[in-house]
């Protein structure tokens, strides 16, 4: 996505230290406070939201939505479906996390509708 955001691609040496930032961060035991949890949580809802939401206009603006395959929008579909009722079943009273697996599986249906309906 920032390939083709952005004006140039990042250089080698920004993508060499996301790339060691994160290996550091799993061969470390992936030892992260609990009080942090929350913040990877919503980092992660707003990434979401971000890429579907872009998604969403720029089909919209297109009246098309290219080269989406519908296997792989129902394959998100029904991996978020599974999401909410695991989360409804074990994460009982964590109604962040459902919120977040809900939000989820709405974008991914609206992109099932443009995807209908620009066929």
């Amino acid at each position: 996505m920032i390939w083709v955001l952005s004006e140039s691609p990042p250089s080698v040496m920004h993508c060499a230290v996301f790339v060691a930032a994160e290996m550091i961060f799993v061969l470390g035991g992936l030892r992260v406070p609990e009080r942090a949890w929350p913040f990877f949580l919503v980092s992660n809802g707003v990434f979401n939201l971000l890429g579907n939401i872009s998604q969403l206009w720029l089909n919209f603006k297109q009246r098309s939505c290219g080269q989406v395959s519908a296997i792989t929008l129902l394959l998100s579909l029904s991996g978020n479906t599974v999401r909410i009722f695991t989360s409804m079943v074990l994460a009982q009273g964590d109604s962040s996390l459902l919120g977040l697996f809900l939000v989820s599986w709405s974008l991914n249906v609206l992109r099932l509708v443009q995807l209908i309906m620009y066929r």
